[in-house]
């Protein structure tokens, strides 16, 4: 585990902050630490500690220094897919449209 805690907890994590839009990791501390339901959905405890926001900015500093988020995001966008949770009827124009809004408006704080 790096810094302690569980990395697909602290992926999951970064994974609410997008779809919750919590605009910033302090923020994201903040609601985790107030919800028992979010600890238990990004797999912390429920009532233990939860990782503080100088332990997500260095995750997500190792994280950034390596291809992972992008890999991430593209397992991410092809599962939807397989799973009918996209519209693809646009093809593959409509794909790469929906990866530069991935790009543009989903971005990890």
């Amino acid at each position: 585990m790096i810094f302690g805690y569980n990395p697909e907890a602290i992926l999951r994590a970064f994974l609410v902050q997008q779809i919750e839009k919590i605009p910033t990791r302090a923020d994201l501390v903040s609601k985790i630490d107030r919800s028992p339901y979010l600890r238990y959905v990004c797999g912390f405890s429920t009532t233990g500690r939860v990782p503080s926001e100088a332990t997500f900015s260095r995750y997500y500093k190792r994280l950034s220094e390596t291809d992972g988020l992008e890999l991430l995001m593209n397992d991410l966008l092809d599962q939807s897919i397989e799973l009918n949770l996209l519209d693809t009827d646009t093809g593959l124009a409509g794909r790469y449209m929906l990866q530069l809004k991935l790009n543009q408006n989903y971005r990890l704080l």
